[in-house]
């Protein structure tokens, strides 16, 4: 049985919602990270995926012509890339979804990355309607926003 965490009243709880604290959470290379991290990536992007290593946005190079190993590359070579924004505090958009998807789009020329590049953002000033459902009724993107809502019970 799992042993359960109880915190008092008085406890300085951690808000998940800051980046040092997420990333310590969400971004080690240690296999705990990389399970909550894919379960939290999966649920945003709507598939499974394994996170098998958690890697620094722009590793250093060891020298200048390193710079040069894409020149074989082109398109087609080109990974999915996601940035996800989790935004605590104040609306960002207009609308009252809390979840957005954009994918870049170039619409002087009508060309798509087809989906190569997302933008994802959860707005979690967005959520009293969401929080009054069932656990159970909840979709997995409502569930990670409550989560990361209500993580820290401090006032907002």
């Amino acid at each position: 049985m799992t042993p359960k965490i109880h915190f008092a009243d008085d406890d300085d709880l951690i808000d998940i919602c800051m980046d040092n604290v997420f990333k310590a959470v969400f971004a080690r290379n240690t296999p705990a990270s990389q399970g909550a991290l894919s379960r939290l990536v999966s649920a945003l992007i709507g598939y499974n995926v394994s996170i098998i290593a958690i890697n620094a946005n722009e590793p250093p190079i060891d020298n200048l012509r390193d710079r040069h190993k894409g020149i074989s590359k082109n398109y087609a070579d080109l990974k999915k890339a996601y940035q996800i924004a989790i935004l605590a505090k104040e609306r960002f958009f207009p609308d009252e979804a809390f979840f957005h998807s954009f994918e870049y789009y170039d619409q002087v020329r009508q060309v798509s990355l087809k989906g190569k590049s997302q933008i994802i953002t959860l707005e979690l000033s967005k959520l009293d309607k969401i929080i009054k459902k069932p656990t159970k009724d909840m979709n997995i993107q409502e569930q990670w926003a409550i989560y990361f809502r209500y993580l820290n019970l401090s006032p907002r």
